[in-house]
This record gives structure tokens, C-alpha cells and sequence, in this order.
């Protein structure tokens, strides 16, 4: 059954069609991917889905209110609002009367006697109320549903504008489920959370009984989850089966078909052409010999010409009907062009940290930590976000001082570095002046490598805090391209980008003859790109060497073994408990302390399986 069906749908904005001929089926149950490229007008046709953008033409029909749906958003941050504050107001009404009820609580608890009785009788109006909404019972919900995603107590009442970009989505995933909604919309939700937060969210739709539409640029994500997927190009949709993977085989299928078939035609055209000129040449030296000629000759050259004038008026025809119906040449949508320039840097080893220790207020990162990089490593530093990522390559990079220990990089060795943050654009300049920065560039090679990165014509001008975060990318990857780096440290290069992009970048990245140290959830590029994984997530095995699916196969093994050792432990705690408590019956805190081990036991059995059977 369809809840959603949206028609010939057509955006503008400027006057310039964003994207027209857009057709999109989605049923109950069904988890719906749309890729594209940035810039295309995802979050457009989103918008137009949910009514909040205008459509030039074209109809949408839904089967559910909008008010119904639930959409989580690539929004700006609420200010003077905490993380609790933030989830509980998708029920307004209940929000504001918890609120009033704290803020009475207080002026209570400080009031004069004589003000005590208007106030208790205010507090007791707001209390009933929030007793008839079913208020408890509210926050029992946003509780359980902010510690199923991962956001401790402690956080609860902190700003929200303070919180890490894997904590807002979180807390916006959070928001949604309370609304219990009958279709759910997500826009780029994987970006800033780290792999387990990904597992879950995957988990977590995989299980709801309701439609999901996704924009993601996430491969491994779109994989796991998709029905169908839905590419947008300026021209319309089309519908693939499958996630990413199947929608990848089905477009490379079409463009060789695309392309046998072009040649196909050409080929024929080829050959009609040569057919018609040669009829054309015979008629014309039959009509000249026919002239010439007289009696019974004159009549057989008249014959000839006939012919000859018949066939390639038929042949005409065909052409005709074959340009009617032709295929144009297949043309690749113009895309990024990215290659590193050769280094000469010759050195075996590029970094060596020994005997690191940091942390903040009294609380380690890093305890006698220690790492090599060499030449040709490709390190892939993993782990759930607080872990100490992007405060690993700070230290790398000089921006943070070691509490104890040193870290030493080549001296002779060029570094360019990749910031999630993008802190070194200079918002106020044109992308043009923010790269005749770079030393000794002319503005013709400026503009010819920003055309590289599809930065073209006009597009030069723009200034660089108008720009997209895929653009801003963009333009942070140019200056890479120009550091002349011996050694990459990228810190989520992969946010914001399309999926062009994305493979653009992991193809130079794997050409690059120096060191890599990359930060990334993105499987698919570290699947790609890492020869090494630093899991800052593990307690025993921190380095492991070998490619990621490696890494992979030998942390299941390592789960799948641990499950059996802990399974081998809760059976010796069970038969102990069974003659602990016929030889002790009375020792209730020995009791408690041996069901309490049990329990912790098999919560952490249940956590390991789930986990190896999420990676089946």
C-alpha cells in the first residue's frame, strides 16, 4: 500500500531548474534511500515531501498528515535550551508545564510562609495537569530512549548548543522516536556519529514498523538498510532495487549497455551513409549515361537509375527513423579530477610517539601510548566518539602538548592536514583569494585546478561562508592538493561529500605514494583505503595490522571467543550459586553481590552476540 506518491515534481529557485521529472513511490515498511550529488536538491524535495518548500509542478499525495511524520533535520542549534529541554519539546505543552512546576519547586523552597499556600495551590493546578498528559510516564520515555542512544544522565543538562555533532543527532533521533511517528525522514543522519551510534541507528530501523525515507551519503549505511534506492539528477529519479552496492552494479550495467548500444547505432548509421552515397553515385552515372545513350541501352540505364534512386530514398528513411529513435553518447556528469603530486621524500620512518600520556581534568586519553608510522602506511584510527581521535592527530600535529612522553615527526617531513571543522577556510574571502593564499599561485592555475573541483566560472567568486559543507570540502581538499605533503592526517574527510566525490577522493588517496593517518566511520573508505587500524575503542588489541576486513574477521573472532569464555563463567557462577544458597541461606548480601555478577555476566554475553550477529 502506498502512503507516499510524489508526481512530475519540478523545483526552481533563481529561475534555474534544481531538478524536474521527479517520481517517487514509497510503501509501508519500506526503507527508502535518496543519493545524489551535492547540490542536486535532496533536501528540497524533502522539504517539498513534508510541505515546506514550494514546487514549480508537479502533485505529492499522502496517505499520513504531515503532522504525523516524524523528520530529523539538518537543522541550527536552539540556544538556551539543555539536551533534556531540547528532546522534551516535541510535546510542548508537557514541557512547559514540567518547567513551571521546577521553577515553582524552587520559589517554594526559598518562599516566606505567607506566599507558601498561592503558591502550593499553583504548584498542585500545573501538577495535575502534568499528571493528566501522562507527564511521568513522558519521562520515563525520554530517558529510555536518550540512554538507548547513548546519552548518559550526566549530559542531560547540558546546553545543547555545546554538544558534539554526534550528540545532536543523537538527541534529535531521540526526539523523534517519543512522537512515535507513522513515516520517518532522515536527512544525512549518520554524519558525526561514531560506528557503534551507526549500528544502532541501523538496528533500530531495521526493527520500526514504519516507512523510512533516508538522504545519506554513507554506502555501508545505505547498504544495510535500503529497500530501494532512488538517484536524483537534475534531469528526474530513477529506482534501483537494493542499497548502494546492488544500485552500483544496475548503473554501471546501464552506462556499457548505454555505451554497446550507442556504438551499435553508429556503426549502422555508418554503414547507411555509405550505402546512400553509393546509390546516390550510381543513380547519378546511370541518369549521366542515360543521357548519352539511346535505344535499348538508354532504356537499361533508365532502370538502373530507378533503382538506384528507390533504394537510397529507402535507405533515407531508415536513416531517418534511426536518428528519430537514437541514444545519445553516454556523457559522465562532470566530476571531481583530484591526484597528488609525487613526493621525494625518501625517509622509512615519518612519526614516532613513545610513552604518551594525556587527558583532560585527571582523566587519561592516553596512558604510556606508543605508535609508529612508516612511509608507506595507511592508518585508520577508529573508536566511539570521546575516545580520543581527533585529539590523537592535535598531538600529531603540534596544536596540543603531551602531558608526558614524546611525539616526533620527521623533521624534513611536509604534512598536510584535513579538518572536520574546516577551521582554516577564511569565511570572509572569495574561493578565488582563498587560494591565491597559497604561495607563488597565479590565479590562471588557481582557477584551472578549481575547475578541477567543479568550481567554475562565477562559481570563483563566491565567498566561502555562502558556500555548502560539501563545497567547503571541496575547497579544503584544493589546499590539500597544493601542500605538497609527504604525510595526509585527515580527520573525517568523507562529511558532507557526495558519493562522486567520495570515490574521487579514495581513488587519489590510494594512488598517494606518502602516509596516511585518517579518522573515519565511513566503512566502505576504510575498507578502501587502511593497511592498518588504531581501534582507540579496545583495551587489548590497539594496533592491528592488516586491511580493514581483516580487522573486522579477527574482532568477531575475538567476540565470538570472549562470548564462550564468559558462557563457560556464568555456568561455574550458576552451579556456585546453587550450593552457595543451599549452604548459606541466610548471607543475603553474599546472595546479592553473586545474582548481581550473573546478571552483569549475561548482559555482556547478550551485547557481544547482538554485535556479531549485526556483522553477519
Amino acid at each position: 500500500m502506498l502512503i507516499l506518491k510524489a508526481e512530475g515534481c519540478k523545483a526552481t529557485r533563481d529561475e534555474k531548474v534544481i531538478f524536474e521529472h521527479v517520481h517517487l513511490d514509497i510503501e509501508e515498511k519500506q526503507r527508502v534511500a535518496i543519493i545524489g550529488r551535492n547540490g542536486v536538491g535532496k533536501t528540497t524535495l524533502i522539504k517539498a515531501l513534508i510541505g515546506k518548500e514550494t514546487l514549480e509542478k508537479g502533485r505529492i499525495m499522502r496517505r499520513y498528515p504531515v503532522d504525523t511524520w516524524g523528520w530529523v533535520e539538518q537543522m541550527d542549534d536552539p540556544v538556551d535550551v539543555t539536551l533534556y529541554e531540547y528532546v522534551s519539546l516535541i510535546r510542548p505543552e508537557l514541557a512547559a508545564c514540567q518547567k513551571k512546576i521546577d521553577q515553582l519547586q524552587k520559589k517554594m523552597s526559598i518562599a516566606a510562609k505567607e506566599e507558601l499556600d498561592d503558591l502550593m495551590e499553583e504548584y498542585t493546578a500545573y501538577y495535575d495537569r502534568f499528571m493528566t498528559m501522562d507527564g511521568f510516564q513522558f519521562q520515563t520515555e525520554i530517558e529510555k530512549h536518550l540512554s538507548q542512544l547513548q546519552l548518559p544522565s550526566s549530559n542531560w543538562h547540558l546546553p545543547y548548543h555545546q554538544l558534539s555533532g554526534g550528540e545532536k543527532t543523537r538527541a534529535q533521533l531521540a526526539r523523534v522516536m517519543l512522537k512515535n511517528p507513522k513515516f520517518l525522514i532522515l536527512d544525512e543522519p549518520t554524519n558525526h556519529l561514531d560506528k557503534d551510534a551507526i549500528e544502532w541507528l541501523t538496528n533500530w530501523i531495521k526493527t520500526i514498523d514504519i516507512p523510512v525515507l533516508f538522504v545519506s551519503h554513507d554506502r555501508h549505511f545505505i547498504d544495510q538498510v535500503a529497500d530501494v534506492t532512488y538517484e536524483l539528477t537534475v534531469e528526474g529519479t530513477k529506482r534501483y532495487k537494493g542499497g548502494y552496492s546492488t544500485y552500483k552494479k544496475q548503473k554501471d550495467h546501464e552506462i556499457l549497455t548505454h555505451q554497446k548500444l550507442y556504438a551499435k547505432q553508429e556503426q549502422k548509421k555508418k554503414a547507411l551513409l555509405e550505402s546512400i552515397n553509393r546509390y546516390k553515385q550510381w543513380f547519378q552515372h546511370a541518369q549521366k549515361s542515360d543521357k548519352n545513350d539511346s535505344g535499348a541501352q538508354k532504356t537499361n540505364f533508365s532502370s538502373r537509375a530507378t533503382k538506384s534512386a528507390s533504394r537510397f530514398k529507402a535507405l533515407e528513411k531508415a536513416l531517418e527513423r534511426l536518428e528519430k529513435d537514437k541514444v545519445d553518447k553516454y556523457k559522465d556528469a562532470d566530476r571531481v579530477k583530484f591526484s597528488f603530486h609525487d613526493t621525494t621524500f625518501e625517509a622509512s620512518r615519518l612519526l614516532q610517539i613513545r610513552h604518551m600520556t594525556f587527558g583532560y581534568h585527571d582523566t587519561p586519553l592516553f596512558k604510556a601510548f606508543n605508535l609508529d608510522v612508516k612511509r608507506s602506511d595507511r592508518l585508520a584510527v577508529i573508536g566511539p566518539n570521546g575516545s580520543g581521535k581527533t585529539t590523537l592527530l592535535q598531538l600529531i600535529l603540534g596544536f596540543k602538548q603531551p602531558d608526558q612522553g614524546t611525539i616526533q615527526l620527521h623533521p624534513k617531513c611536509n604534512v598536510g592536514y584535513f579538518s572536520q571543522e574546516l577551521s582554516d577556510l577564511e569565511e570572509s574571502e572569495t574561493i578565488l583569494d582563498h587560494i591565491m593564499n597559497i604561495p607563488h599561485m597565479t590565479q590562471t592555475e588557481a582557477r584551472t585546478i578549481l575547475g578541477c573541483f567543479l568550481f567554475k566560472r562565477d562559481d570563483v567568486f563566491k565567498r566561502i561562508a555562502h558556500l555548502s559543507m560539501g563545497e567547503k570540502c571541496r575547497v579544503a581538499f584544493v589546499k590539500l592538493y597544493f601542500s605538497g605533503a609527504d604525510l595526509l592526517i585527515l580527520d573525517e574527510p568523507n562529511n558532507y561529500l557526495d558519493i562522486e566525490t567520495r570515490e574521487t577522493i579514495e581513488e587519489a588517496l590510494q594512488e598517494f605514494p606518502g602516509a596516511i593517518i585518517a579518522v573515519s566511520h565511513d566503512e566502505y573508505f576504510l575498507r578502501i583505503i587502511a593497511n592498518r587500524i588504531l581501534d582507540l575503542g579496545s583495551t587489548s588489541q590497539r594496533v592491528f595490522e592488516g586491511a580493514f576486513v581483516d580487522y573486522l574477521k579477527a574482532k568477531k573472532e575475538r567476540e565470538l571467543k570472549l562470548t564462550v569464555e564468559m558462557q563457560n563463567e556464568l555456568y561455574y557462577l550458576e552451579s556456585k550459586k546453587q550450593d552457595y544458597l543451599a549452604d548459606h541461606p541466610d548471607d543475603e548480601e553474599e546472595q546479592k553481590k553473586l545474582l548481581t555478577k550473573i546478571r552483569d555476566i549475561n548482559q555482556k554475553i547478550d551485547h557481544i552476540k547482538n554485535q556479531a550477529g549485526d556483522k553477519k
